[in-house]
């Protein structure tokens, strides 16, 4: 079991395990995560791994991720 950021180093570790795994993976998203997102979400962070975010959300959104995820990338 992994729990894996919601930056793209924690996407690209779920893609791998997605790729897998399959449907035995999924990706948790805690209880009000937007709201814990805007208060304790770290800008530096989200820049440094912007472009593997950006790589992991393409890749999941192609290969059919659950809605959920589609709606953390938006």
């Amino acid at each position: 079991m992994l729990f894996a950021d919601y930056d793209g180093v924690g996407l690209h570790n779920y893609m791998r395990l997605l790729d897998q795994y399959g449907t035995q993976c999924s990706f948790w998203l805690m209880p009000g995560w937007r709201e814990l997102l805007t208060r304790f979400g770290n800008q530096t962070i989200w820049q440094d791994n912007h472009q593997r975010f950006v790589a992991a959300a393409d890749q999941l959104t192609k290969s059919g991720a659950p809605d959920e995820v589609l709606e953390l990338f938006r």
